[in-house]
């Protein structure tokens, strides 16, 4: 198994801009300065403590922060919400059930960060 992705991952949005690392880079900061305890973090063997490209944040709140930024970056129409396919929505019912019987909420789950960017 890779450890540098969570167990369930597939592409929720897409938001298209010039300046993608640069965005992300500021997207990110924007989170960790609301709640810095979204942010994915493992400790190595080492005891260092290395960040990871995810956040543990619903992909609706995700989408919703983008979608403010978009706003406020003129461009929301560069912001797409990718739609699932009928296969993917059947195999995300799996995990999710399973999360459930198990008392987690499905949306726990860690989002990718750099995935949802893109550029044109």
């Amino acid at each position: 198994m890779n450890s540098t992705a969570p167990a369930i991952y597939r592409c929720y949005a897409v938001y298209e801009v010039e300046n993608p690392l640069e965005v992300e880079k500021r997207i990110h900061n924007i989170i960790d300065l609301v709640d810095s305890s979204l942010h994915a973090r493992e400790v190595l063997t080492n005891g260092r403590i290395r960040e990871r490209e995810f956040f543990k944040i619903s992909p609706e709140t995700a989408y919703s922060v983008f979608r403010n930024i978009a706003v406020l970056r003129s461009d929301k129409e560069k912001l797409k919400l990718h739609v699932p396919t009928v296969q993917q929505a059947q195999e995300e019912a799996v995990p999710q059930a399973e999360a459930l019987r198990a008392g987690l909420r499905p949306q726990e789950e860690a989002a990718p960060r750099a995935e949802a960017l893109h550029q044109e």
